[in-house]
């Protein structure tokens, strides 16, 4: 946006749809436990927008993009998962981001 500009303004682009390989669905389903047990464990601190049994669609594309949005992670982190560019990408990339997350989740719950 423009210096003082009230509005921000972004610059938007459309990106392929992203193809799913059926070899993935182990990396997928690892990530979903991931995530479901990040959820569980960020909820013993502080109230979650989403709860770690949240029902996901069955489509395997949809349920990438959807781990990607409930995953509880920063801002940042969800604005760079939008940035993937094969399925393979996106999930790694949820799985990176929550990993790191966990992480801080147990150093906060050792203190």
């Amino acid at each position: 946006g423009l210096e003082g500009d009230p509005c921000p303004r972004a610059l938007v682009r459309s990106v392929d749809d992203l193809e799913w390989d059926v070899e993935l669905e182990p990396r997928r389903e690892q990530t979903e436990d991931l995530v479901r047990r990040t959820l569980a464990r960020a909820s013993e601190f502080e109230d979650q927008m989403w709860s770690a049994t949240v029902e996901l669609a069955e489509d395997p594309i949809t349920i990438a993009w959807q781990l990607a949005g409930i995953a509880p992670v920063g801002p940042l982190d969800q604005v760079a998962l939008l940035r993937s560019t094969t399925m393979r990408g996106l999930l790694e990339a949820i799985f990176t981001a929550t990993t790191e997350a966990a992480e801080v989740l147990e150093a906060r719950g050792s203190w």
